[in-house]
């Protein structure tokens, strides 16, 4: 009998019982016992999002649409992955974007210029007042120039900002406070030429004009033979130069307050520009970010002082309250989720109830 049963046993079964030590199909195919996990149908959701791709701004790749895109991503990944998330995010989502929104508002009523061209086409009382803050010129100096010469004042801006005078400027520069941030960078990084100007021959005593012979962007120095032998650019660079170029003292130095633009010219001959005798060397001059036939350069470099400004203010809103409609907002997100809880707790009871009374309830059927 028991070996009838142990053969039994053994054998295959009416149900396809597998033989006696022969690993089962089911255990077979268990992923935990391969080595496998198994992947919930919450994670199948997170590796199934695909958010669409931000648009190009202005037809152009924006470099940082693939970073900003992936890290977006990653936050509903996140959220998905652990919902307790979401109302923090979304909360101080709510009350960035009600300080972005009151930024926008002091923006509007910022101080600002009534049109914006060129730093020519910036107000002369303007441009006295920045020029007698950024340098040992007085308002009289600037105004006798004037009478003799309407130009000095774009001169003097041009030298100190190393920008042309009529070149275009980006529109974010319209707000005066984000102008003087862009001028105040522009001249320290141009070396704060205009703080011994005057001192330094700047100015003819005797004519009351502009003097750029020896006080500007170069200074030149000549042999017994009066033929060109060296330029030293504002900076202290200096570049010998080949008596054989021909250039004497009787070539004139045009437009010396600007690094970029100045040339030796004599009579009807092609101009010679001197920023030319530093590019070899890349000195002098050619250390310092220069705009001309760059536009995009001059954009990126104002916009990044926008930021800033926009940042500085943004830090002097960190006390800021929100107001009564991201309150009430973040209110409601809070009643809704207490009334799901609420609903979810009375189902769970509901039927935890049920429960209990099914097997409280006895069978009267025979």
């Amino acid at each position: 009998m028991a070996e009838e049963e142990a053969r039994a046993g053994s054998g295959p079964g009416p149900m396809g019982v597998a033989k006696a030590g022969a690993p089962s199909k089911s255990a077979g195919s268990n992923p935990q016992q391969k080595g496998k996990t198994s992947q919930s149908p919450n994670d199948k959701v997170v590796a199934a999002i695909r958010l669409p791709a931000f648009k190009k701004r202005s037809g152009e790749e924006d470099e940082a649409a693939e970073s900003d895109h992936h890290l977006l991503t990653a936050m509903v990944h996140e959220c998905y992955k652990n919902r307790k998330h979401i109302q923090p995010c979304y909360t101080f989502l709510l009350k960035r974007k009600e300080k972005q929104d009151h930024l926008s508002e002091i923006a509007l009523k910022a101080d600002r210029f009534d049109a914006l061209t060129t730093i020519a086409g910036l107000p002369d009382p303007y441009k006295i007042s920045w020029i007698v803050s950024h340098s040992d010129l007085t308002a009289g100096d600037l105004i006798s120039m004037m009478e003799h010469d309407p130009d000095s004042l774009n001169q003097l801006m041009a030298f100190a900002l190393q920008f042309p005078a009529k070149g275009r400027l980006p529109m974010v520069l319209i707000l005066k406070e984000v102008m003087q941030m862009f001028m105040e960078d522009r001249s320290i990084a141009c070396g704060g030429r205009l703080a011994t100007f005057k001192s330094k021959g700047g100015v003819d005593d005797k004519t009351k004009k502009l003097s750029w012979r020896g006080n500007g962007s170069y200074a030149l120095r000549y042999d017994g033979d009066g033929k060109l032998i060296a330029i030293i650019h504002w900076s202290g660079t200096k570049i010998d130069v080949d008596p054989k170029y021909g250039i004497t003292r009787d070539y004139d130095l045009v437009m010396n307050f600007d690094d970029f633009a100045a040339f030796f010219q004599y009579g009807c001959l092609p101009p010679i520009p001197v920023v030319g005798f530093f590019e070899k060397e890349n000195a002098g001059p050619c250390q310092i970010t220069h705009f001309v036939g760059k536009p995009k350069v001059l954009q990126t470099l104002a916009q990044q002082v926008y930021n800033k400004w926009e940042a500085d203010k943004l830090e002097g809103l960190s006390s800021f309250t929100p107001t009564e409609q991201v309150s009430k907002a973040l209110k409601d997100h809070h009643d809704l989720k207490v009334k799901a809880s609420m609903k979810t707790a009375r189902a769970k009871a509901a039927e935890a109830m049920k429960v209990k009374k099914a097997r409280l309830t006895i069978s009267m059927k025979p």
